[in-house]
Parts: C-alpha cells; structure tokens; sequence
C-alpha cells in the first residue's frame, strides 16, 4: 500500500497525524442484530473480552445519547468473584485524564442460551479507537510528536497511580487505549492494580512476561517490591513505542540472566 491514501481498505478508518503518516483505525463495531439488556443498559456490540469478562459497547435507558463500554465479568468460583472486587474497588477509586474513567458498578442477570446468570458489571468510559498494541502492528509508524505525546501521557498516568501509593502491574500496549477523535491515551484494565503496604511494598508475582520487571519474573525467589515494576514495565513499552525495539522472547531470556542486577 506504501504512502498511498486514496485507496483506503473498507474495513478501516484513515486518521491523519501528518499528510505523511497515517494512522489507521479499525472501524467501529456494528451494533448486534439482537441487542441485549443488563438492568437499565443495552449491549450493542462486542468489543473484546479478558480473562474474567466480555466488554461491550452500551448506552442507558436514562443517557441514550451518551456511549459507555460494560465489562460484563463471567467470574464463578470464590476467588474470581473476589479478584473482580478487587478490580472494581481500584478502578472506582481513580481519577484522572489518562486512566480510562470508571463510572460505576451494577449487579443485574443476562439471559444466554435460555439460562438466567447474574452478573456484575463495571460501566467504563467509551474509547472509540485502538489500542496501542494495535497501531503499533499497523502499516504506519505513529510521527514523533505523537509518540512523545503518548510517552508523557503514559508517564503521566502511573505517576498518578504511584502518588496515591498504588501500583497497576500489567502495563503493556495491549491496555492502553488510543482515542482516535483526540489521539490521547488512556491507562485501562485494572485487573491487576492494587494498594502497596505500609512499607510501599506488594509481593504477589503477576503481570504479562514480555513486561514484568526481573525481580518479579515466575520462577524467581518471591521478594517484595515497590511501584519500580511499573517503572521497568513503562520502560519496555517506550523500547517498543519510542525506540522501536522488537520485544523477542530471546531478548527478554538475555535481560533476565542471573547476572540482572549488575
């Protein structure tokens, strides 16, 4: 396709950073032929899923103009239901311009395949665009402003998070959304944030390899730590982002050799 914009794939959107380097889009989701109801909100259109739930695209019987994303969490067991707690308690309890917004929690039971389940859902701003994990595998490379915008925004947003002693442990292109009318990014999933200690230390070993800090790798002696694994892990995505380092398994094999630390 090289620089060309006048043929466009159908099944995207062009946004323009410069005449000279587009960023593509992915289309909005089309709304279900069958939309379906969770207590006062309507899920329109299936936006992905997770390990704990499916987000949809929603709006309310009382906003019907407003657009909002519904986790809707499938957790069962005792321990999932407490993680998705968890989750909601740490969402619901920030606030800033780049951390995608909580607006509440609600209880409600949607029917599937005929049977009634109950469900609790976390309602989220909508950020109609792409992940960064998504442009970044994209045809065009973001220009240098944008990255140093979102390198700031980024920065930015953990800063917050560590300011109310807190630590996100799961930052990676994949959780941070790009809006595509104002090209801002947004921190999202909170699956795996949580409150340090007194001490500002956590030692639970959690997070996605390719980003995890050394120190709290599988297989390694359980140590505790401090809000430098966001740190390390904001560091590997402007290796990615900024620098335009491949993040290759074998790379990460030689950062985690015994000799780390010095």
């Amino acid at each position: 396709m090289g620089n060309s914009l006048s043929s466009p794939s159908p099944s995207t959107t062009v946004v323009l950073s410069d005449l000279s380097n587009p960023l593509i889009f992915p289309n909005e989701k089309p709304n279900k032929k069958n939309p379906f109801k969770i207590g006062k909100y309507t899920c329109l259109a299936r936006l992905g899923s997770g390990a704990y739930g499916v987000v949809y695209r929603c709006t309310a019987d009382d906003r019907p103009d407003e657009v909002f994303a519904m986790k809707v969490q499938t957790a069962q067991k005792q321990s999932q239901i407490e993680d998705v707690l968890k989750e909601i308690n740490q969402h619901r309890s920030v606030s800033h311009p780049n951390l995608v917004q909580f607006r509440e929690a609600v209880k409600g039971t949607r029917n599937k395949n005929g049977e009634e389940k109950k469900v609790v859902c976390m309602i989220l701003e909508y950020v109609n665009g792409s992940s960064l994990e998504g442009i970044l595998v994209g045809e065009y490379s973001p220009t240098a402003d944008l990255k140093a915008k979102w390198a700031y925004q980024l920065i930015s947003g953990v800063e917050y998070l560590h300011s109310l002693h807190k630590v996100h442990r799961d930052l990676k292109p994949a959780n941070l959304m790009i809006s595509q009318s104002t090209l801002d990014l947004k921190i999202g999933d909170f699956g795996l944030a949580r409150d340090l200690d007194v001490d500002g230390q956590a030692s639970t070993i959690c997070g996605t390899p390719m980003y995890m800090a050394p120190e709290i790798q599988p297989g390694r002696a359980v140590r505790l730590y401090g809000p430098e694994v966001d740190v390390w892990s904001v560091g590997m995505i402007l290796l990615k982002l900024v620098a335009g380092v491949k993040l290759t398994r074998d790379l990460i094999r030689a950062v985690f050799t015994p000799s780390w630390e010095t």
